[in-house]
């Protein structure tokens, strides 16, 4: 088991090939507040998707502007956009092994 919000849950939950029916299960035998913080953790999840992919949105409308009208948008923060610019082509140029990999050769182990 693995502690969650104080509660244990069992790592069934998670297993990759759980069907419908152990899905179904799993939830049926949960008390109303447990099924409440999974639903929370979902709706965490989903939120914290859904910035992520309005943040890069943003981020590539942004890279088409022309750079004088960014650089006054931006202000102060202009030098820092274009380190982003450096560290977005760096990243879109690896390979996904080293992107998968980076995280943990650097300490992030999530």
């Amino acid at each position: 088991m693995t502690a969650f919000f104080d509660r244990t849950v069992s790592p069934e939950m998670f297993k990759p090939d759980l069907n419908k029916q152990e899905f179904i299960d799993l939830v049926d035998g949960m008390s109303d507040p447990d099924f409440a913080r999974y639903r929370y953790c979902q709706e965490i999840s989903g939120t914290h998707l859904a910035i992520g992919k309005f943040e890069s949105t943003l981020i590539m409308a942004m890279l088409m502007c022309s750079r004088i009208k960014l650089k006054k948008a931006l202000g102060d923060d202009a030098k820092r956009w274009e380190q982003l610019l450096q560290k977005q082509e760096y990243l879109q140029a690896s390979t996904l092994g080293s992107l998968i990999k980076s995280p943990f050769e650097n300490g992030i182990n999530g």
